[in-house]
């Protein structure tokens, strides 16, 4: 794992923590090395499929910054078929012209 200004105790504490809120909260924003890292170690132990989206740069001391989020593909898929199916119901609804 390579270092990035503390002792790998550190950074593995550090990754521990983002995977864990990333778990609970599936999404959460960090600065962009750190969601590499993430990207990188934390896959398995997620569950899901993991998107990392560069968000810009931070106000005080310009890190560039990135969003991480989960996305449950069971849960995708579900939600897919209840827009289609929502969607159905819709046109069903509206009268013809």
């Amino acid at each position: 794992m390579k270092k990035m200004g503390r002792g790998t105790s550190y950074e593995k504490a550090r990754i521990a923590s983002l995977v864990r809120s990333l778990t609970i909260h599936r999404k959460l924003t960090t600065t962009y090395p750190y969601a590499k890292k993430l990207m990188q170690h934390g896959q398995p132990a997620t569950k899901g499929v993991m998107s990392m989206v560069r968000s810009g740069y931070r106000r005080g001391d310009g890190a560039q910054m990135a969003t991480v989020t989960i996305k449950d593909t069971a849960l995708a898929v579900q939600k897919d078929a209840d827009k289609t199916d929502e969607t159905k119901r819709n046109k069903k609804d509206v009268a013809p012209r």
